[in-house]
């Protein structure tokens, strides 16, 4: 097979276990998600904010549940979504949000490069509120 130039095509690696940056575009980075402790319907502890770019997820093999909240300071009242294979997701900027997946899942997805904990916020729930919002999940 012939190789392709590197300024023709940028190549990712295959998925590693948890979350991986792939490839970067600009300042936009695609990343995987597969799963590991943090996703784990049983392990569910926390949601996450990024206040300063929109997360857009597509579930590409397996079973997954999004979770968003409203609320500004704290989140407030929980939303579910069962993910659908191959449908776009968009978390926008300030939203609180977590995905739980199945052991098989593979989540391809997209934000700014420069997201980290410095510019996220963290929600940890009370243990009896953990395990209210996990009777929502269809995983």
């Amino acid at each position: 097979m012939k190789h392709i130039p590197d300024h023709l095509l940028q190549e990712g690696t295959p998925a590693t276990p948890g979350y991986a940056k792939i490839i970067s575009l600009e300042d936009w980075c695609v990343a995987t998600l597969t799963c590991f402790d943090r996703t784990r319907p049983g392990l569910f502890e926390k949601v996450e904010r990024h206040l300063q770019t929109p997360e857009v997820f597509v579930l590409t093999e397996g079973c997954a549940d999004l979770i968003v909240c409203s609320g500004d300071e704290s989140p407030e009242e929980i939303f579910v979504r069962p993910m659908e294979r191959s449908r776009t997701y968009c978390i926008p900027a300030g939203v609180w949000h977590h995905v739980v997946m199945s052991e098989n899942a593979y989540i391809v997805l997209f934000e700014k490069c420069d997201t980290s904990a410095e510019n996220s916020e963290y929600h940890y729930f009370s243990s009896e509120k953990k395990e209210s919002i996990r009777t929502l999940f269809s995983i």
